[in-house]
């Protein structure tokens, strides 16, 4: 199988397994942090703002961020992956600007 036929989201279940094992996440928040990211990569590739290569380099700043001295490899990860690729996710409301819309 070549890797023009393989599915960017299954590029992105590849990239979440993989990233687990190099970060292991330690709470729901850097699970659903790194759900978004995968997620994110694939919507990226699939709009033609990077192709799939950038999956390997994201693995690469994992790699960085988990380095040895790093006490919070998942926050410093995230920390390079906004500064290197401008990572910006789109979030859901807050409990709180759902109710300031509602008074």
């Amino acid at each position: 199988m070549t890797t023009n036929t393989i599915s960017n989201g299954t590029r992105a279940s590849v990239f979440h397994q993989v990233l687990t094992e190099i970060i292991p996440p330690k709470d729901c928040s850097d699970r659903t942090a790194f759900r978004r990211v995968a997620k994110w990569l694939a919507d990226e590739c699939n709009d033609g703002q990077f192709d799939s290569e950038i999956f390997a380099a994201v693995l690469d700043l994992a790699r960085e961020a988990a380095g040895p001295e790093c006490r919070k490899p998942a926050a410093v990860f995230m920390s390079l992956l906004k500064k290197e690729l401008g990572y910006a996710p789109k979030r859901a409301d807050t409990a709180s600007e759902n109710r300031e819309k509602h008074v």
